[in-house]
């Protein structure tokens, strides 16, 4: 029953993250974007959706004390020293970390056409950073106001854990939320970025050139799979309770 309650907590959790960021890219790109000007007040039928998984989300959060207890009831167990591997996969995690946040800080540089980026080659490489749609846009911020602190969170854990285990109970649920929108915004990201518009012509709109296909295609990749794997890392199995 235990198992049956948190996967489905954690299930929930990483739907959350999927659907908020979704919705946030959506009616921001669509906000802020090029054609923003011809937004109608249906456009307003989408808040309901996205307070849905808002309200879902806080009310998980506050049920976070009685799941934890749940979990270890009669289950406490004395610390353990990790093992060789694990130290060996968590440094691996906290460089994976590192190079998210310093590649979405340079992704953000580029989005907001800084003038130190102006020349830059990687406009060469991922085009549809300047589409002016407003959906690269709004989705590159948000890796710059949310993502970048949770990899920061995530070096701290890794750093910290096992000399303050129960400061972190809030991790292994952020890090389910993190992991689904990490995968909603790389999959809707990566293949917008594959193809020309079908149906509408727009010249700030192009794919991936094939000559960069494999190098661009690669990193975002790495984006979209990375925070799966430590989302097993962190929530898989019995893991998480290293957190509480």
């Amino acid at each position: 029953q235990k198992t049956k309650t948190k996967f489905f907590r954690f299930l929930s959790l990483f739907w959350c993250g999927s659907m908020i960021n979704s919705l946030i890219v959506l009616v921001g790109g669509a906000a802020v974007g090029r054609y923003g000007s011809h937004i109608k007040p249906s456009c307003l039928l989408n808040v309901p959706y996205m307070m849905f998984p808002l309200i879902f989300l806080l009310r998980q959060f506050r049920t976070r004390t009685t799941f934890i207890q749940q979990q270890i009831k009669g289950n406490r167990k004395p610390l353990r020293q990790k093992s060789f591997i694990s130290h060996i996969l968590d440094i691996g995690f906290i460089i994976y970390m590192l190079f998210a946040l310093i590649f979405a800080i340079f992704r953000v540089l580029h989005v907001l056409k800084t003038p130190m980026m102006k020349n830059s080659f990687y406009y060469e490489y991922e085009p549809y950073i300047l589409n002016e749609s407003g959906f690269p846009l709004v989705q590159i911020l948000i890796y710059a106001f949310y993502f970048i602190p949770y990899y920061y969170s995530a070096i701290n854990v890794l750093i910290f854990n096992d000399q303050e285990s129960t400061k972190f109970e809030w991790f292994p649920d952020w890090t389910m939320v993190h992991a689904g929108a990490a995968a909603q915004a790389q999959f809707s990201y990566l293949f917008s970025s594959l193809h020309n518009p079908p149906l509408v012509s727009d010249s700030t709109w192009s794919a991936i050139p094939s000559d960069n296909w494999f190098i661009t295609v690669g990193l975002n990749s790495i984006l979209a799979i990375g925070p799966q794997f430590f989302a097993f890392r962190v929530c898989g199995g019995h893991r998480d309770r290293d957190f509480y």
